[in-house]
């Protein structure tokens, strides 16, 4: 109420008006304030008919330029700046020998301060100059995440010797320790007000980057699914840095496995399938990865609770034998190419893996005959 409030009676054109107020019951004039004085801006004071003469300059430049406070002493490291294309983009043609207290701000930061404007609204996004801004700062962004991917999957730590961890934008540790919170009020906006727009959903969808810590990739993924909106995000080539960030390393938190699983059997990824959102092909990538891939390191036990969650949903579901066929046949785009008869040969260790995840349970084993059956007929 307040924000609305401020924003209303101080971000707005004032136009100013002489009043004389009416004579009292006395007969006498109020008296007026010495010309010394400040003048005041009634609170009541109608701006409905104050008209910008600034036709070209975008609605948060104006506001900026006619309030009546200072302007705060960060305002030059605000990533929304209106000024032009931003201060942003303009300090990343700056050489890399001049220093710039822009480029200083760890991309984190920026990244979570494109998240806080759209907790405002959808303002920043119905004004086409400042969408260009905000997009463009997406791009921007979405490339320093991944020069700061590929240079810490190359640098050993000096501590250790071994390689930084791939999860290094830690929203909950270096912002805030409530910071699921503010996923779950940000997916809420989303929801609600955004009605799937693109700039809108790549925001969204950066909270489910490898890079990002798990508790806030998980809790982002439950926000999402709980609020069924999983079908709202882009499709991974449309989303912000490179499709290989959210994808790779193979996922192996057993929170985040089980959170796929269950928007899965629950029906809150079959609009996300038919619309081919990043969601659905997080889900088809990092499944089949740890399902069917022979790593020494998966936990048999998780495996073959997942694949037996996955076999009674199709015994439940048959409108899922779809989902289940493309999981099987699901190819990883990072891996070479493979001849017809490594495919086959691959399709055949897939069904092998569900048949042990069965564990004997003929009912299980029934399941997967079936699907063999289903995946000849479509071949």
């Amino acid at each position: 109420m307040l924000a609305s409030h401020f924003r209303k009676r101080w971000l707005c054109v004032k136009k100013k008006f002489k009043a004389v107020e009416s004579k009292s019951s006395s007969g006498q004039k109020a008296s007026t304030k010495g010309s010394e004085s400040l003048d005041t801006i009634p609170e009541d004071m109608d701006i409905s008919n104050t008209t910008i003469q600034d036709h070209d300059c975008p609605s948060l430049l104006v506001e900026w330029a006619h309030q009546r406070l200072p302007l705060p002493v960060h305002w030059f490291l605000s990533t929304i700046s209106t000024i032009h294309d931003g201060i942003e983009a303009m300090s990343s043609f700056l050489s890399s020998d001049v220093p710039s207290p822009v480029r200083s701000v760890p991309v984190i930061w920026k990244l979570h301060s494109l998240s806080v404007t759209l907790l405002d609204g959808m303002s920043v996004l119905e004004e086409e100059k400042s969408r260009d801004v905000y997009e463009a700062l997406q791009e921007l962004y979405g490339q320093l995440l991944d020069e700061s991917r590929v240079h810490r999957s190359t640098k050993p730590m000096p501590e250790t010797g071994e390689k930084n961890s791939i999860e290094f934008l830690r929203f909950q540790s270096d912002i805030h320790e409530s910071y699921s919170t503010f996923i779950e009020t940000l997916v809420e906006q989303f929801a609600a007000i955004s009605y799937g727009d693109l700039i809108y959903g790549r925001q969204v969808a950066i909270y489910l980057h490898r890079s990002v810590e798990a508790p806030v990739r998980l809790a982002a993924w439950n926000a999402l699914s709980n609020a069924r909106v999983l079908e709202l995000l882009p499709p991974l080539e449309k989303c912000s840095a490179d499709a290989e960030g959210y994808l790779e390393p193979v996922e192996n938190n057993e929170g985040i496995l089980e959170a796929y699983v269950k928007s899965w059997v629950t029906g809150a990824l079959d609009r996300a399938a038919t619309r081919g959102s990043v969601t659905f092909t997080l889900v088809l990538h990092h499944l089949s990865s740890f399902i069917f891939e022979d790593d020494a390191d998966v936990k048999l036990s998780l495996r073959n609770k997942l694949a037996k969650s996955l076999l009674r949903d199709y015994s439940r579901k048959r409108q899922h034998e779809g989902l289940m066929l493309q999981l099987i046949r699901y190819n990883n785009q990072f891996t070479s190419p493979q001849p017809e008869w490594m495919k086959e040969s691959e399709t055949e260790k897939r069904f092998w893996f569900l048949t042990e995840a069965c564990e004997g349970n003929a009912s299980l084993l029934k399941e997967v005959e079936k699907l063999k059956s289903s995946l000849r007929q479509v071949q």
